[in-house]
């Protein structure tokens, strides 16, 4: 996994906040190379399930959704 997951960073939250960041950065990175799967990921509702779990500006869970919406083009994401 990617060294972008802190558990201190989340342990006053919930323990498994960093899970579903780290999580959520992975995805990112397998549908940036997966056309099939990006088109899955948004017909299975998906995509739309993600978007919901944003946090604040700036939390790693916005950033993980960031990453896996810059691989969408901006009509998809909206």
């Amino acid at each position: 996994m990617a060294p972008t997951c802190h558990m201190r960073t989340y342990a006053h939250v919930c323990p498994c906040v960093c899970v579903c960041a780290c999580l959520r950065v992975q995805v990112g990175k397998v549908l940036a190379n997966d056309p099939a799967g990006r088109a899955a990921f948004v017909h299975s509702g998906g995509l739309a399930a993600v978007q919901q779990m944003a946090e604040a500006p700036g939390s790693k869970l916005k950033e993980a959704v960031e990453i896996i919406n810059s691989v969408y083009p901006e009509e998809i994401v909206k």
